[in-house]
């Protein structure tokens, strides 16, 4: 049935998805959870990486700037010149 003007191809993800963990009813919502923070930390480090391409920063201090980007969007890539 379409939800929003979508037709889901994959009803069974979209019902995981929407299924808390405190459902009695498996999957839940975690795995799918964890899979889209993972995807969103890859576009935000291209990201930083391709907007501060000219800083130079160690590994640890680069998690800490994505961090950083992910709690006040536009903070790090708009100040890049803190990076260094």
């Amino acid at each position: 049935k379409p939800l929003f003007g979508y037709k889901f191809k994959r009803t069974e993800l979209l019902r995981e998805a929407l299924t808390h963990c405190s459902s009695p009813q498996p999957p839940c919502n975690q795995r799918l959870e964890f899979l889209g923070d993972a995807a969103l930390d890859m576009v935000i480090t291209c990201h930083l990486v391709a907007a501060c391409a000219d800083a130079t920063v160690s590994g640890q201090r680069w998690s800490l700037v994505r961090g950083a980007e992910v709690m006040n969007p536009g903070l790090i890539t708009d100040r890049r010149n803190r990076l260094v």
